[in-house]
């Protein structure tokens, strides 16, 4: 029996002890200093929001940049183009000039009656 009373008594002796309050509360515990946060995260705090507004402004004037060159690269297509037309067309036309004294229109030609009996002996074909 008085082993027991002496290990209870060294355990009472030794266990941290409970404050009682007689209003009821509980006492607060002390609160932790703040923490510091790690040099890691406060270098891309500060860094993120300063660099949103410089990649807006960039984007725009890439968006920008990129449509003028799209516009100019189309214009120049267009003037190629109508170049290549132009000079189609004169081509066409000087080919025109130096075949129309060869060619003498007759209604009374015998080509023209065989074309024109030509196509009627094709509708025949057709059932349209």
């Amino acid at each position: 029996m008085r082993s027991f009373l002496s290990i209870r008594t060294a355990w009472h002796r030794y266990s941290p002890r409970r404050p009682y309050s007689t209003s009821g509360e509980l006492p607060t515990p002390p609160t932790p200093p703040p923490k510091q946060p790690s040099p890691h995260a406060q270098f891309y705090s500060d860094l993120v929001p300063a660099m949103i507004p410089i990649a807006l402004l960039g984007s725009a004037v890439y968006l920008g940049l990129k449509l003028a060159q799209t516009n100019l690269s189309n214009e120049k297509y267009l003037d190629e183009a109508r170049g290549t037309i132009k000079r189609l067309e004169d081509e066409l036309d000087q080919l025109r000039s130096q075949q129309q004294p060869q060619i003498i229109p007759s209604s009374s030609s015998p080509l023209s009656a065989v074309s024109s009996s030509s196509s009627g002996a094709s509708k025949k074909w057709w059932f349209w």
